[in-house]
């Protein structure tokens, strides 16, 4: 079977498309490494791919490319982004309306 190590920053949805093609295979593998689609990944993980073709189009794109996303946002670059002004902030929680 074909395994995939996660790289720093990655979640199912980026391993999916980089390695798949497409985000439907992300309950595959989850279901496959008995883990949630929302389920935290650690860099350095070794996941199994399912066998099933969904995007071989995009699939062999990202590796002919070397394409390999990371979405994940850690505590820094949440904190980053929530001290960036007003754009993040939510009413009736940061600010009242009076």
């Amino acid at each position: 079977m074909k395994t995939v190590i996660v790289k720093s920053g990655q979640t199912l949805l980026d391993i999916a498309l980089q390695e798949k093609g497409s985000i439907e295979a992300v309950e595959a593998i989850a279901a496959l490494n008995g883990l949630s689609v929302t389920e935290a990944l650690s860099a350095g993980m070794v996941l199994q791919l399912p066998s099933r073709e969904w995007n071989k189009l995009l699939e062999t794109y990202c590796k002919s490319n070397d394409v390999s996303s990371s979405t994940s946002l850690s505590d820094d670059d949440l904190h980053e982004m929530w001290s960036g002004g007003i754009g993040f902030m939510v009413l009736g929680v940061d600010f009242e309306i009076g």
